[in-house]
């Protein structure tokens, strides 16, 4: 192929970073030219892109394309929330993968780092201000919520909380009082299998946060913030 011709619109097929590298760099071997061709046609197809349509444009009328599809698409409001778990205290938040955080959290080593958390994130993805109006904690599927004390004033946002474009907040629950709740709904039997925080907006709007699995928490310990026995 001449350059021109390996540059073209119609030779083009989109990969993240990873598979760009994967695909170009480290096992080209494993893709071959008719592999790669079926996938920008389905991809293509499934979007309604025809082949030959791309045959003829060039940069100009791409840019062109781009600015006309952006001037038509108006501002959206996008909220996204999710849950994890973590230490606070004196030196600040320490976050653990949930997947891991239960061996971890509740170990005596790592009880210096402050209070167990629960941690909601509220994240503006939007490009309109969006404002955090208060949000509940779901224990599914028995569906029991609780809006949770505010055992961190100081710390947590007051709300109503606005939020700018990009903007995040996090709202810390005090970890112990969850687990102990999800114990005392275990031991009478009642469906418990997640955790789900639902945010409201300003806008009248509620979303929903990523859930975490309870078996992603540790064990349960009766205590108050800063180790105060309950």
């Amino acid at each position: 192929m001449t350059d021109d011709e390996r540059r073209a619109f119609a030779n083009l097929i989109l990969l993240c970073k990873p598979h760009h590298d994967l695909v170009d760099k480290r096992h080209p071997d494993r893709y071959s030219v008719e592999r790669l061709v079926e996938w920008k046609s389905e991809r293509e197809g499934s979007m309604g892109i025809e082949r030959q349509n791309l045959s003829g444009i060039d940069e100009d009328a791409l840019i062109d394309a781009i600015l006309t599809a952006i001037s038509a698409a108006p501002p959206q409001r996008t909220v996204v929330a999710e849950l994890g778990l973590g230490y606070f205290g004196a030196q600040g938040l320490v976050e653990f993968p949930t997947a891991t955080a239960k061996k971890f959290i509740g170990i005596e080593q790592y009880n210096n780092l402050g209070n167990q958390v629960l941690l909601l994130t509220v994240r503006n993805t939007g490009t309109l201000p969006a404002y955090w109006d208060g949000h509940m904690l779901y224990y599914r599927p028995c569906g029991i919520a609780r809006a949770g004390d505010n055992y961190f004033p100081y710390d947590n946002p007051k709300l109503p909380h606005r939020l700018e474009s990009g903007q995040s907040a996090r709202w810390l629950y005090f970890l112990p009082e969850v687990i102990n709740l999800v114990a005392f709904m275990r031991d009478r039997k009642l469906g418990i299998e997640t955790l789900v925080a639902k945010v409201n907006l300003g806008s009248g709007e509620s979303i929903d946060s990523s859930p975490l699995h309870v078996d992603c928490l540790p064990g349960g310990q009766s205590q108050s913030p800063d180790g105060v026995p309950s």
